[in-house]
């Protein structure tokens, strides 16, 4: 467990400092308020033990400083103080002192006040890991509650534009299907006609110049058809798409 200690009497920081070495402790033992508080900063400590009379910042305003940083920790905080009386402990406590230790200091108690810290120190290191946890969940919920909102009107405007886009197509439906049918005669009446002229054409230049005259037609029959497959195709799925927007439609609107 990381430990700052601040404490004026010197003989009680070289004792402290012996102590949680000995006990396995990583402790930084100084002797003024602003040092605390810069050591504080610098090693996030598990546990704060503060003389509650310190040179350039004592340990009540130390402990205002340590509650009211939003970068720190949970730091359990005990004060140390040759004052027992209730007054002191009701002002200790109202400014975040979590427990207080009276000098001379008993071992046994120090060591106590270690087991409590530490305990309490790893129940709030887990309360703020399990916060962190779910704060992370609920911004990952909103990036995917606001991404499906997206989709939602993406979809609404595709929907929308396939709505328009079908109804865009309606005048080039007839002329489609007209054409559509008028290749099929062409292709009829020029099956007619090519057998006729085959039959009245005796072999040679003329005879060969009609197949290939044959062979065009027909490649440029094939090549109109091809052409008008993709835009019957895509008209066909424009109005299937508007009759089940329609259709879904009716379904909502009530009964009268």
């Amino acid at each position: 467990m990381k430990v700052v200690v601040a404490e004026i009497d010197p003989s009680l920081r070289t004792d402290f400092q012996r102590k949680f070495d000995t006990w396995g402790h990583e402790a930084v033992v100084v002797e003024d308020g602003l040092e605390a508080w810069k050591a504080i900063k610098q090693h996030k400590p598990d546990m704060v033990i503060l003389n509650w009379e310190l040179p350039t910042l004592d340990g009540l305003d130390l402990c205002e400083k340590i509650r009211e940083s939003e970068e720190l920790p949970y730091v359990y905080i005990i004060m140390l103080t040759e004052k027992s009386h209730d007054d002191y402990r009701v002002a200790g406590f109202t400014m975040g002192v979590d427990d207080f230790l009276v000098k001379p200091v008993d071992d046994v108690l120090v060591q106590s006040r270690i087991v409590v810290g530490t305990r309490i120190a790893a129940y709030e290191g887990a309360l703020t890991r399990q916060n962190e946890e779910l704060r992370r969940q609920c911004e990952q919920m909103e990036a995917l509650a606001e991404t499906r909102d997206h989709q939602r009107v993406l979809a609404e405007r595709v929907a929308r534009a396939a709505i328009l886009s079908a109804d865009a197509c309606q005048p080039i439906e007839e002329p489609t299907a007209f054409v559509a049918d008028n290749i099929k005669d062409l292709e009829a009446s020029w099956s007619d006609m090519e057998a006729l002229l085959t039959s009245h054409i005796p072999a040679g230049p003329d005879r060969e110049r009609l197949a290939r005259i044959h062979g065009d037609m027909a490649a440029t029959i094939e090549q109109i058809r091809n052409g008008l497959e993709p835009i019957s195709n895509l008209m066909f799925r424009l109005t299937a798409h508007r009759l089940e927007q329609n259709s879904g439609a009716t379904a909502k609107t009530p009964e009268a």
